[in-house]
């Protein structure tokens, strides 16, 4: 048996990071045009501080794991061989 791990690549890592950071950007602006209304529930500042909370960790984590060696990232597979060196 042969453990594989697979994980994301570069450009996938690269392209999650603008991702995120377009998420970042469209909550503030979002929470600027929610702010200028008078009639703004306080749940409402709750869920956008949830909100930059959980963007900013994704883009650390997408962060560390584009720089990083030992990234935590990654899926573990383990796959049976045949004893065959050859591809079905």
């Amino acid at each position: 048996m042969k453990r594989v791990t697979f994980t994301p690549s570069k450009p996938a890592l690269i392209l999650s990071l603008i991702a995120e950071i377009a998420f970042l950007v469209f909550g503030a602006v979002f929470l600027y045009a929610v702010h200028q209304e008078d009639t703004t529930p306080p749940p409402v500042y709750a869920f956008f501080v949830l909100w930059f909370v959980i963007i900013t960790a994704l883009i650390i984590f997408t962060i560390r794991s584009l720089g990083g060696k030992s990234s935590p990232l990654g899926i573990e597979v383990d796959i049976e061989e045949n004893g065959t060196d050859k591809a079905a």
